[in-house]
This record gives C-alpha cells, structure tokens and sequence, in this order.
C-alpha cells in the first residue's frame, strides 16, 4: 500500500515538474497538485501507523485498514483515498484487498 502511495506521489510530483517547467505554475493547477501532494503524504502517515499496530489489536478494534482509515483520517483526505486508481476496481470493499497486502 505505502508502495502504491508513492508511485501516486512521484506521479503528482512529475505533473508538477511540468507545470513548473511550461510556465503554468500560477494556474492555480500547480496549488491543487501541491495539496494532493500534501493529502496523500498525511495518509502515507495513518497507513504506517496501522502496520505499526499489532495484528491482533488491529484485526479485533479495527477489523481491516479501511474501517481503520475511515475512523482516523479527514473527509477530503478520505475522499481522495477512495478516487485513487488502485481502489477504482471494486467499489463494494473499496481498499480491502488493495490496503491489507501491503
């Protein structure tokens, strides 16, 4: 999960590189990549909190990452979480599968 985290980063980190690198950096496109940037390191945090949680406590309070996720992060953090690529594919157990294999 961390992992997938990070490849979305480096590509907002790219998208960035070229806004800046074509004069659009004050398009305001630049301010919304910035803050995706900033949402997705925020959950990168609560992701590794969970896996730093024992299993057994996780399993029995949280039952999986997502109810986990759902309780501990923001709304709009929550909101971006669930319109990222790798969590599109299933919408019924949204990260289930996607965020307990790390």
């Amino acid at each position: 999960m961390v992992w997938k985290l990070h490849k979305i980063m480096v590509g907002v980190l790219f998208r960035c590189a070229i806004l800046v690198c074509s004069g659009r950096a004050g398009s305001g496109e630049l301010e919304s990549q910035i803050n995706k940037l900033h949402r997705l390191k925020r959950i990168i945090v609560w992701v590794r909190q969970y896996y730093g949680l024992h299993p057994n406590y996780a399993r029995d309070t949280y039952g999986t990452m997502e109810n986990y996720l759902r309780q501990h992060i923001a709304e709009y953090d929550w909101a971006l979480l669930t319109q990222l690529p790798f969590t599109k594919s299933n919408q019924d157990s949204i990260l289930h599968s996607t965020l307990d294999v790390a």
